[in-house]
């Protein structure tokens, strides 16, 4: 009898894959075995297991962070309200529509206008309720960001996320500040995906070049996990995949990291309209300059700066999650489009989520995104 670990990855492998293993195909699910044991035994760890640390119990948000060498540790949960499982796994699958303008940085938007891509403009009636849901989803989230600076001696958290109007449809910004380009390379399981992403950090100035493979496990039906693993990491030495050269002035940096989606669900079983996501992150040859800073910065301003910037990202992750055209149009036409379906239809959190929209902003407001398609395999 299989392992529950090995049907995850013969799911994840499609039907071809379990009906008939080839060398290179045992080969990849044999990585990703070991992998999702390692991303499993990450994320039983708790924030307070690392050095520093900071949990704020009213907002579930918590922390931990510590340095060791050139090498980073971050153990992170936050909870995001009245978001689609799918939406908000799309929102960290499809690197390419993360950054700020994904019309000038995506390679599958090259060429492509918003206008074509978007398809035909909305009514002002829908514009207007858009513009009021994202005002909304502000006004909540606003309020977990002040919770946690009160919590904290440091910085607020910022409360604006850039939002505009363009087309008649609503384009929230990514959340990627630092992207410049991604490109998805070819792989022979769109779960198992590789990516080429080019950033210029806005605060070090530096410039990357990296090639990360980013990972899908479907764990939702196991007991023990309940949730769906991403696991994304810079090419394993013994990966065949072909690299592009890097560009001249560009570095590398050695990632490691895992996030579980979990949504949560009342004694009933019903999904509640909340997701948890759990993550452990690994940086592994940081500038010595840069190691020292952060070794040497004050406690109180560590947990401020970490816990600031944990409310912005809640803020604008849920944005685009929720509202971003773009990542919706994109999530349609990806090849991981089966996976989103799937999650829509088995986690029934289309539902809830629409439901608590309508109760809001009116039932005009809710498009409507459910599915009717049953999916086993993530291919």
């Amino acid at each position: 009898p299989q392992s529950r670990e090995a049907q995850h990855l013969l799911r994840l492998g499609g039907a071809a894959a379990a009906a008939s293993l080839g060398a290179g195909e045992g080969e990849r699910l044999a990585r990703l075995h070991a992998r999702y044991e390692q991303s499993l035994a990450r994320l039983r760890t708790k924030p307070t297991d690392l050095r520093s640390s900071h949990e704020d119990a009213t907002t579930g948000v918590a922390w931990g962070f510590q340095v060791q060498g050139t090498m980073v540790s971050a153990r992170t949960r936050v909870v995001y309200e009245d978001i689609p499982l799918s939406s908000l796994v799309g929102a960290n699958l499809e690197v390419d529509v993360q950054g700020l303008d994904p019309f000038e940085q995506s390679a599958r938007l090259e060429g492509r206008r918003r206008s074509s891509f978007l398809g035909s403009s909305l009514g002002m009636g829908m514009r207007v309720r858009s513009s009021i849901a994202v005002s909304l989803a502000r006004s909540r989230l606003a309020g977990l960001g002040s919770s946690m600076s009160r919590s904290s001696s440091g910085p607020k958290a910022p409360s604006k996320t850039p939002v505009a109007i363009k087309q008649g449809s609503i384009e929230v910004s990514g959340f990627n500040k630092d992207l410049v380009y991604a490109e998805e390379l070819p792989a022979s399981v769109p779960a198992d995906a590789v990516w080429r992403v080019k950033s210029h950090g806005k605060t070090s100035g530096n410039k990357y070049d990296n090639v990360l493979r980013i990972s899908v496990i479907d764990a939702l039906d196991d007991p023990e996990v309940g949730a769906i693993i991403v696991q994304v990491h810079s090419l394993d030495a013994d990966d065949s995949t072909p690299i592009p050269e890097r560009e001249e002035g560009h570095e590398l940096v050695s990632l490691d990291a895992c996030m579980a989606f979990k949504p949560l669900r009342d004694e009933e079983g019903s999904y509640t309209g909340r997701c948890q996501v759990d993550r452990f992150v690994t940086l592994n040859n940081i500038p010595s300059a840069l190691a020292r800073t952060i070794s040497w910065m004050p406690s109180w301003v560590l947990r401020g700066t970490l816990t600031s910037a944990l409310a912005k990202e809640v803020q604008d992750v849920g944005d685009f999650a929720r509202f971003s055209k773009v990542l919706e149009k994109m999530m349609e036409n990806s090849t991981r489009a089966s996976l989103y379906s799937s999650l829509s239809c088995r986690s029934g959190e289309d539902e809830k989520v629409r439901a608590s929209l309508m109760t809001n902003l009116g039932s005009s407001f809710a498009s409507d995104r459910s599915g009717s398609v049953e999916w086993s395999v993530a291919v």
